[in-house]
């Protein structure tokens, strides 16, 4: 049986998950230029995939910044 620091439980001591919030960030980030190389070289083939992929970026530079802080 595992025991934990007084009052702690298993959730408790994982406050961040099995992944730094640093990671996660970067990976987001990472994505987001990802998918704002992808809007930018179909813009001339595909003009709604374009934006979709635009406000997908958008959507995944927003969620990088909001992880990092809050």
């Amino acid at each position: 049986m595992t025991t934990y620091p007084a009052g702690l439980s298993r959730a408790a001591t994982h406050q961040n998950g099995p992944m730094s919030t640093d990671v996660t960030v970067m990976l987001l980030l990472a994505l987001a230029g990802f998918l704002i190389g992808g809007a930018y070289s179909t813009w001339k083939t595909s003009r709604p995939l374009s934006i979709a992929l635009a406000v997908c970026a958008v959507l995944a530079a927003a969620g990088a910044i909001a992880w990092g802080f809050f």
